[in-house]
């Protein structure tokens, strides 16, 4: 071997060993992101089909093969069939504060009257657009279970609390009428949410698909009035 073969640029072994660093970055964020991806459309899947099925009626291995993934994938992510179902509501809970709740509380509405209106409105606009969460209520609250246990103590519970105490304000005002919260609570929602969670119903009666963006919003205009002059003193 030559002195010159023999011979071994530093300069370029550290080149070398930076681009091979660097590429095996770009690989790990690049399955990282893929996994995350992955996993974000389970949740997706899982949802619509908790919503529309119940829990007991889907299976992990159904939700797999609808989310193009392996059974051991979910598992990996998730655990378990009722870790994924938790994470499922705490998704849908998410969209709930920022796609509602924070968008109230960010609003320079000052007028009681207008703001009534406008919760009113915000709340059926987000109904209309995460049917699934209307299903998922509807599908847990219908029958006793540690997963609706679970969801009320994590969920339900606090918002409802806060909206008794904002609807408290609003009949002390003379704004509201007085009523049991509790039934005005199961109005609300029946009005803003029966409307998406019946959809085979509705295609099958009327032929109508309460997704389609123009339902929706009549289904707004009508829930609206009608929640308006049902609570409004």
């Amino acid at each position: 071997m030559t002195t010159l073969q023999a011979y071994s640029d530093p300069m370029n072994n550290t080149l070398e060993k930076e681009e091979n660093n660097n590429i095996e970055k770009v690989e790990k964020e690049d399955t990282i992101d893929r996994s995350i991806e992955a996993r974000q459309r389970i949740l997706n899947v899982a949802i619509k089909m908790f919503s529309s099925n119940g829990y007991d009626g889907v299976s992990t291995t159904q939700i797999a093969k609808a989310s193009g993934v392996t059974q051991p994938l979910i598992h990996y992510h998730f655990k378990s069939k009722f870790s994924l179902w938790k994470a499922c509501v705490s998704q849908a809970f998410q969209w709930l504060d920022a796609e509602f709740i924070q968008q109230i509380k960010s609003s320079n509405c000052e007028q009681p009257k207008e703001k009534v209106e406008m919760v009113i409105m915000k709340f059926v606009a987000f109904a209309a657009s995460r049917p699934e969460f209307s299903r998922f209520l509807l599908s847990e609250g219908s029958q006793e279970s540690d997963r609706l246990t679970w969801m009320v103590s994590e969920y339900v519970r606090p918002l409802t609390q806060e909206f008794e105490k904002m609807y408290n304000e609003g009949v002390e005002s003379q704004l509201l009428k007085k009523m049991p919260v509790s039934q005005l609570v199961s109005i609300i929602m029946g009005a803003a949410t029966q409307f998406y969670a019946w959809k085979p119903m509705l295609e099958s009666t009327w032929s109508i698909n309460p997704e389609d963006p123009e339902q929706a919003n009549i289904q707004q205009e009508v829930v609206v009035e009608f929640i308006k002059n049902a609570v409004l003193a």
